[in-house]
């Protein structure tokens, strides 16, 4: 067959020639095979009618013909706007940056003393991006030429290897031009075959279609699946429904990318802490493969996404967890790892994603907000195409957002109003300070009582409540709880809630809910197996002030007796040593209670009710995950 590539500058291969002036024997030894491909098409693009490939060169689009090339790269300001906060101007910039480099290196050596003669100058940046863009718009791959084509050659031996076979070996495959057969425009749904004939005197390349074409009807091409960003960029054109987004991750440190690494799910792992890790979610499922326990909606974003993020956002008991058990998947377990001991890491995976694709989707809108004039009505062709990629971009987006929100919906932190009641909150396992204590004061109120008496004894805290707290029901001043987080105590007030439902359910007349007490135990058995977490001496200073005053008012109703000290001796003995004094057993309850808090908090801004614009951002808040809070069916 016919054929245009690195293979014919080299002009070694009887049925691939050069049909041209040699390039210095330094250019090819020192550039890749790509730019000397690239630049072999320009030596011919400039010896016109003379070239061995004249009628071939003379049907492609031209270097000045920027409309037939279609490409990003050749696009006018006017349309790379419609682009602005999308994947494709990191892209653009990314593939101009490489192309530019790959050019500045050819010529240096071309336009050098030993460059070619007659041709010293003639190389420009505009050529090489036109070759460069023929290549990667229009080749094929060195696979399909036969080892006939290339002759007895194959097997001599070449500078640098045992013959010419190992080093395209090695060195390929290379992009190669067909002419005639690269005109096929692009079917995803085509079934073709690229079929080479090397038998007889003459060796052709033939795409086979598997169905029946009619007169008149185009033939087309299948270039393999792609999402429109790689169409866009490589082809210049889209596909509607065929958008995706690329998700970028960076791995923090060389501890995770090792546990990521060595779990068992057959997905990549990133090579080092620095490496960028992209994943792709798309506008329609990808296919399940076998043994793929996704559900559909999830299936949007590609396959290893959730599992990444559940290490990266990792904390120590999950780290922990995560390297013993390197065959465990949250994202294959998502419904599961939601209402298990991986609660917490599983929400915060996908609190995280769904951040990063608002981010993204903000990004899109915000591009269009700080132009001048907006983005008005496509005028051209080229900011069609780029209106229908953006709008694109943006419905990937929203479908993926309302992927996650079917999880994430049901567990917000209702923060819309002030009549805060119980009925609202057990919905939810993930409980903010102000849900903690609502729920205290409407199943515990003698608990809560003391709570408050003892909030209103410290000073401290009387500057965020008021001097007069004592004399009013907290549950009436939502805006100072918020006063109150806002100072960072957050922690603080979740370890205290902790500490109270730990003493009630280590009381004479534990009457939590079985869900809680089931919680309780798990997390008492695993700090009592598991090394103690770091705790800032404040936190737990400030924890200890506000539970010495409350057991200075601890219920009557729950006593703290002796059997139940000796229980926790017993069976958790890392957890509570030795004594049995009751004042000592709830001064250790502080210790466990800022364990718990340390190990299953984390801050959130996921959507609450009443956020209905872009511009209502939650702020942050330490919330922790409590399961089992809500019984389950027939319980």
């Amino acid at each position: 067959p016919i054929s245009l590539s690195y293979l014919n500058a080299l002009d070694a291969f009887p049925g691939l020639r050069s049909h041209s002036a040699p390039f210095p024997a330094k250019f090819i030894a020192t550039q890749q095979p790509k730019v000397v491909g690239c630049f072999f098409l320009i030596q011919q693009y400039l010896a016109g009618s003379s070239s061995h490939w004249g009628p071939y060169i003379r049907s492609l689009p031209q270097p000045d013909e920027p409309h037939k090339l279609a490409t990003p790269l050749y696009y006018p300001e006017s349309a790379r706007k419609w682009l602005g906060g999308t994947n494709l101007p990191a892209a653009i910039a990314q593939r101009e940056a490489m192309w530019r480099a790959e050019f500045e290196g050819g010529r240096e050596v071309l336009d050098g003393s030993e460059g070619m003669k007659g041709l010293r100058g003639e190389w420009t940046w505009e050529l090489y991006k036109w070759a460069s863009t023929i290549f990667s718009s229009r080749s094929f791959v060195s696979k399909l030429i036969p080892d006939e084509v290339y002759g007895e050659v194959l097997d001599q031996p070449v500078e640098g290897y045992a013959n010419w076979r190992g080093k395209i070996a090695e060195e390929g495959p290379y992009p190669v031009l067909f002419p005639l057969l690269d005109i096929a425009n692009h079917d995803a749904k085509a079934r073709v075959e690229w079929f080479v004939n090397a038998q007889g005197p003459v060796k052709d390349f033939s795409i086979i279609t598997d169905g029946e074409v009619g007169r008149g009807e185009q033939v087309f091409n299948n270039y393999a699946p792609k999402g429109n960003t790689e169409l866009l960029l490589g082809y210049g054109f889209c596909i509607p429904g065929n958008d995706d987004v690329a998700i970028e991750l960076k791995c923090p440190s060389e501890e995770k990318r090792k546990i990521r690494e060595a779990q068992q799910q057959g997905n990549k792992a990133p090579g080092g802490a620095s490496e960028k890790w992209i994943f792709h979610v798309r506008n329609r499922p990808y296919p399940a493969r076998e043994g793929d326990k996704r559900t559909e909606g999830l299936r949007v974003f590609e396959e290893g996404l959730i599992d990444t993020l559940s290490v990266l956002v990792a904390n120590e008991r999950e780290e922990e967890f995560l390297q013993e058990n390197p065959e465990y998947s949250v994202e294959s377990n998502l419904e599961t790892s939601l209402n298990n001991f991986m609660g917490r890491n599983a929400l915060c995976a996908l609190s995280v994603l769904w951040a990063q694709l608002q981010n993204a989707k903000a990004k899109i809108l915000d591009a269009a907000d700080n132009l001048r004039d907006g983005l008005g009505e496509p005028q051209t062709q080229f900011e069609v195409v780029a209106q229908q990629y953006r709008s694109g971009q943006l419905a990937t987006l929203d479908a993926a957002i309302a992927a996650l929100l079917v999880y994430l919906e049901p567990l917000k932190v209702n923060d819309d109003t002030e009549d805060y009641t119980i009925a609202e909150w057990p919905q939810s396992p993930i409980i903010d300070a102000r849900a903690a204590f609502f729920y205290l004061e409407a199943n515990h109120p003698t608990v809560w009582d003391a709570v408050v008496r003892a909030m209103a004894e410290e000073d401290s805290i009387k500057l965020y409540l008021g001097a007069d707290v004592g004399a009013k029901r907290l549950l009436a001043r939502n805006c100072s709880f918020s006063e109150m987080l806002d100072k960072g105590w957050g922690v603080p007030m979740l370890s205290v809630w902790t500490w109270c439902v730990l003493m009630v359910h280590h009381s004479e007349n534990n009457d939590l809910s079985d869900g809680l007490d089931v919680w309780l135990e798990d997390v008492i058995q695993f700090h009592s197996t598991t090394p103690s977490f770091d705790s800032d001496p404040e936190t737990t200073a400030a924890v200890t002030l506000i539970t010495t005053h409350t057991l200075a008012a601890w219920p009557a109703e729950y006593p703290i007796q002796s059997a139940a000290r000796r229980r926790i001796n017993r069976m958790h003995p890392a957890v509570i040593p030795g004594d049995d004094k009751a004042a000592d057993f709830a001064r250790k309850m502080v210790d466990l209670a800022v364990q718990i808090v340390r190990s299953s908090v984390f801050r959130t801004g996921v959507s609450t009710r009443g956020s209905t614009t872009r511009e209502n951002i939650q702020a942050m808040q330490e919330v922790i995950f409590v399961p089992r809070m809500v019984e389950e069916e027939g319980a």
